[in-house]
């Protein structure tokens, strides 16, 4: 049976022809374009917030709690817009974007800062979600690649001028997260504009009813509680986040790895993860659809999904900072250089794209991506601070964002094609959720290095009394102690010997990484919206015609009755 909300984005892409969804796309890149650019400095003014605020160790905590909220919420989000229509979810999700980007604005404290970056972490992957079901929904399987890069193309213009938005608002950093809070909501007018269109085309076709109107309020809410399976998610989120955040919090000047509300966090979350496991091969609608996993084609690109974003964080979780502190570097420059990245992994993927309309294949292409991203950790390893330096920083980056281009959104192309369009939100969602995990594992083990061994390398090469504001306040630090005084050198070789074990420790992860691309499968990419599209619709005339027999018959009963 095909949900409504399916269903109706079925109905809504058949409105448009090439030229409307072109323009459709367009409207999506505009949208797509508001919310990366926020993206791509808020990450700037996060680093900034947090050192202000006097906890800039902290920026990893804050990292992996967003991280643990994008893992549990994209399977409900999924399920939300297969029942309600894409619509409406994306409208609900920008009101918590609104809220926690202005939250965030007026924070005074780390933690209503963190309070408000959830809130925001909510709406922003509602928003990444949504926009990528919704560019599933309106492309065939050859053209899939190149419709799932539209949300990432603006990052070839954002990688040029995020530097110049967040040098020259990072000394104002709470009007620079709270006008986010006005553009994003305006820029997904034209967006609303389309599916309103389509919408009023469409009111003449046949829906199926809403689960709403065949329940009834009571038995409706009852049974979206099941579909979206509360308690699976509370379990996931509670175990990733009582196992992460602690890992992160243990270290700093002074280790608290024997205290209580260290180790009973910890404790719990790892009894929580069993649990989870436990109810979900029992759930009625479970997020984790543990039969989908049985296949090569999901797990396989389950494991680049999570892997990617682990071996990413463990260089580019602190990368900011380091460029800043340890490469003399600019804020404008320094942001340029960590986004380098997702522009030449962009550009990458959108030629790709184009190609694999004809080859149809993504396989090769693959496997050779996560190779690259090896050799990429490899260069890192060598460059970690000093003058110079940031030359091989950006070969690095740019190698990486080649590599990703050649197979992140592939192997999310290749995943889509293993299941039909029903579920079809659901297995990018839950990609999306794996990658999440991944988040949140590289913040949280990035993080668990740097607050174990930094404030250790520091007190090493620097008075004992400039520990504290080197290790909690960097940014404000080292405008008192400029490049060449020995207080900087200290803390430049600090940085140093941190980022080699962060760097060695990516470069270790990159083998499965490259072991989970050998078992993808290389399917063949037809014209059509999935590979089961024959298969979906022999289905629905099957359940047509059973339908329409019970009728059948009574008509033929009638007539012979008739007859007689």
């Amino acid at each position: 049976m095909v949900s409504s909300g399916v269903k109706r984005a079925e109905i809504h892409s058949r409105q448009f022809g090439r030229i409307g969804k072109l323009f459709f796309y367009v409207c999506l890149f505009i949208l797509s374009f508001a919310y990366t650019l926020d993206a791509t400095t808020r990450n700037t003014y996060q680093t900034t917030a947090a050192s202000a605020l006097h906890s800039h160790s902290l920026v990893s905590t804050v990292n992996v709690a967003r991280g643990v909220v994008g893992a549990a919420t994209r399977p409900a989000i999924a399920r939300l817009s297969d029942i309600f229509g894409r619509g409406v979810l994306l409208a609900s999700v920008l009101v918590f974007f609104t809220v926690g980007t202005i939250v965030q604005s007026q924070a005074t404290t780390i933690g209503k800062f963190a309070g408000g970056a959830i809130l925001y972490q909510v709406g922003y992957t509602g928003l990444t979600t949504t926009v990528q079901v919704i560019t599933s929904d309106f492309s065939l399987l050859n053209w899939r690649l190149l419709g799932l890069l539209v949300p990432t193309m603006p990052s070839i213009i954002n990688t040029w001028i995020s530097g110049d938005i967040a040098s020259a608002m990072v000394s104002k950093w709470q009007w620079g997260f709270g006008m986010w809070a006005i553009i994003v909501p305006v820029c997904s007018l034209p967006v609303f504009g389309c599916l309103i269109y389509a919408n009023h085309k469409s009111r003449d076709e046949e829906v199926p009813i809403s689960d709403l109107k065949k329940l009834g309020l009571k038995n409706f809410l009852i049974d979206l509680f099941w579909k979206l399976d509360v308690i699976g998610n509370f379990f996931l989120a509670a175990s990733l986040a009582l196992v992460l955040v602690p890992l992160t919090l243990a270290g700093g000047e002074s280790s608290e790895w024997k205290q209580a509300k260290i180790i009973a966090p910890l404790v719990i979350g790892f009894v929580l993860f069993p649990v989870y496991i436990v109810w979900e091969l029992h759930a009625k609608y479970p997020i984790t659809p543990f039969k989908m996993l049985k296949d090569r084609g999901v797990w396989s690109a389950l494991i680049l999904a999570i892997m990617h974003k682990f071996i990413y964080y463990m260089q580019g979780g602190y990368m900011y900072t380091v460029l800043l502190v340890a490469m003399k570097q600019s804020v404008k420059a320094a942001t340029r250089i960590t986004k380098l990245y997702t522009f030449v992994g962009t550009i990458t993927g959108s030629i790709l794209g184009l190609l694999v309309v004809r080859i149809r294949r993504l396989k090769g292409f693959i496997i050779f991506g996560t190779v690259t991203w090896m050799a990429a950790m490899g260069i890192l390893i060598h460059y970690r601070g000093g003058l110079g330096q940031e030359t091989g920083v950006i070969g690095a980056l740019c190698l990486m964002g080649f590599g990703a281009g050649l197979y992140t959104h592939p192997a999310e192309a290749s995943l889509q094609a293993t299941t039909n369009h029903e579920h079809m939100a659901v297995i990018t969602a839950l990609n999306m959720a794996v990658a999440s995990v991944g988040d949140a594992f590289g913040n949280c083990v990035a993080g668990a290095i740097w607050t174990q061994m930094m404030p250790k390398e520091l007190a090493k090469r620097m008075d004992p009394s400039l520990v504290s504001s080197a290790y909690n306040q960097p940014l404000q630090f080292i405008k008192k102690y400029t490049w060449g005084t020995p207080e900087r050198d200290g803390m430049v070789d600090a940085y140093r010997a941190v980022e080699k074990v962060l760097t060695i420790t990516g470069t270790c992860l990159c083998i499965p990484l490259i072991a989970g691309s050998l078992f993808i499968r290389d399917h063949y990419l037809e014209s059509k919206i999935s590979l089961h599209e024959d298969d979906e619709d022999s289905e629905n005339e099957k359940t047509t015609e059973r339908e329409d027999t019970p009728s059948l018959d009574k008509d033929n009963a009638a007539t012979r009755t008739q007859n007689a």
